[in-house]
């Protein structure tokens, strides 16, 4: 399962983040596990012509999202309060940050009867390191969309646990060993993609 949120930007600054749901093999506890990955990109360049950006596929940040974090961020868009976690492998840490924010929004035009303005929740999803970050915008409808796939990442993973507690249990009787696949490695690609410009009010 797969959902990617293109933002690029006029001032070069936005990006694209790209949340995937793998199954992957944990060497060291012996079990499958449904791990999502958050895949950040940052913008490389704008076409004023066109309206649309490009993103650097060679600067790749992937963020392996619990489903303690998973739950968070669902909270933060029901409750809209901020949600923020310390992330470290290796020499590398940064902070992944998800921040409900207000912004302005128009429907139809002025006077007609179907005309509306006012401030609707709008959310800050990415992360900050040493050297700097992505941080992409997500208007309302497209947290509901996360909050969906993170749903459904939450219960994937706990039946698969359920599922690897119980091959062990039976692995311990005597039951033969399941057969090991590799994860697949899937190419990295770069996007282009026309959209409007909402970075200007992010909360980071």
């Amino acid at each position: 399962m797969n959902y990617t949120v293109f933002k690029p930007n006029p001032k070069n600054t936005g990006g694209l983040v790209n949340l995937r749901i793998a199954t992957t093999k944990n060497k060291k506890t012996d079990s499958w596990e449904k791990v999502l990955f958050a895949e950040f990109l940052p913008q490389k360049s704008w076409n004023d012509t066109t309206k649309s950006g490009s993103f650097d596929s060679t600067k790749k940040r992937a963020i392996a999202i619990n489903i303690g974090e998973a739950g968070e961020m669902i909270y933060s868009v029901k409750k809209n309060i901020p949600f923020q976690n310390y992330h470290k492998s290796g020499d590398r840490s940064c902070w992944v940050k998800f921040i409900p924010y207000l912004r302005f929004r128009e429907v139809g035009k002025e006077g007609d009867k179907s005309h509306w303005t006012g401030q609707v929740d709008n959310y800050a999803f990415g992360y900050s390191e040493k050297g700097g970050g992505v941080n992409i915008p997500l208007t309302s409808g497209e947290a509901e969309v996360f909050c969906l796939l993170l749903e459904s990442y939450i219960k994937e993973s706990m039946a698969l646990d359920a599922k690897e507690q119980d091959r062990k249990f039976k692995k311990g009787k005597d039951s033969p060993k399941d057969e090991e696949v590799e994860p697949v490695q899937e190419e990295e690609e770069d996007f282009n993609e026309p959209q409007e410009d909402d970075s200007d009010d992010l909360p980071f």
